[in-house]
């Protein structure tokens, strides 16, 4: 929590690859200590744990207190801890067939015993023998420690999604609330229940969706012919091919159809016609019940 504390406090002077390099540098790895012993053990011990993750997701990308998690996650490119932890007991385990730790440690590799409990099952050796089998080939046989861990983590981690180096701090921000879809939105925060009775738009035309407010909606047509047309000379062709959902995700996150420059370009005339619209200058939000809204969840009962 004092790791936590000290990112809270920069948070307004550094980008967010410094605070997600201070959270697996300073935070982390008290969290992942001992977790080859504890992992899947208590439940809501294991929950209390995952919540200071969970904080410093929030940190990290500037999203409210009550987001998905797994759209967080997804959007950081993190792993959950217990996910972590099954990686990092596997990782052991490879080393231990592979001969590259204390001879000792392979004795204890036995056939499992019939009405074993759940807590012996969830220990080291039972838990690695069942899910090892559950692991492609292509896994197992891996040669190296460094090899099992970039195919492991390619099969079952998220990959990060990219901003592709744009250094505008705050319109990266408001871009990554539209994509987790939790910003100032109506429809968002009607389907959060948090101080919005209706999600329909201002313009009576519809559900104030991110679709809605990046294609649709008249308040802002003058920004949006600005957008595709800007959209058009990058791409050196026509938007119209685009159905609106695979515009509306070009414009959210690019694609990896184009290199980087391209969707860097992309994700920049996308962010200028945010802050053009002036949609998040005034938060409803805020101004509804005059409370801030949650950039910050509440403390949780430290573990």
């Amino acid at each position: 929590m004092k790791g936590l504390a000290l990112m809270k406090h920069i948070a307004k002077w550094v980008s967010a690859f410094v605070l997600e390099m201070t959270y697996k540098m300073f935070v982390r790895p008290f969290l992942d200590f001992g977790d080859l012993i504890f992992h899947n053990q208590k439940t809501d011990m294991m929950d209390k744990l995952e919540s200071i993750q969970y904080q410093a997701a929030f940190i990290v990308s500037n999203c409210w207190y009550g987001t998905s998690q797994a759209r967080l996650y997804k959007e950081l490119g993190w792993e959950s801890l217990a996910e972590r932890r099954t990686f990092r007991r596997l990782a052991h385990y490879y080393k231990i067939l592979s001969n590259k730790t204390p001879p000792y440690l392979k004795e204890h590799i036995k056939p499992l015993p019939q009405n074993s409990t759940n807590r012996y099952r969830n220990s080291f050796f039972p838990f690695c023998q069942n899910l090892w089998e559950t692991l492609s080939d292509e896994i197992r046989n891996s040669t190296s420690i460094g090899q099992f861990k970039s195919r492991y983590k390619k099969a079952f981690f998220p990959t990060k999604k990219s901003l592709f180096l744009v250094s505008d701090w705050f319109g990266t921000r408001l871009l990554v609330k539209l994509r987790v879809q939790f910003s100032d939105l109506r429809s968002h925060r009607f389907r959060h229940r948090f101080n919005c009775s209706s999600s329909c738009c201002k313009c009576n035309t519809g559900e104030e969706t991110t679709e809605h407010y990046l294609l649709w909606c008249p308040l802002f047509s003058t920004q949006r012919n600005d957008l595709l047309t800007s959209l058009s000379t990058i791409l050196n062709n026509d938007t119209n091919p685009f159905s609106d959902e695979d515009l509306s995700k070009l414009l959210l996150y690019g694609n990896n159809a184009y290199d980087n420059a391209t969707n860097k370009l992309i994700l920049e005339a996308t962010i200028k016609f945010i802050k053009s619209t002036k949609r998040f200058v005034k938060l409803e939000a805020f101004n509804q019940d005059g409370n801030a809204p949650p950039t910050d969840p509440p403390p949780p009962t430290s573990p």
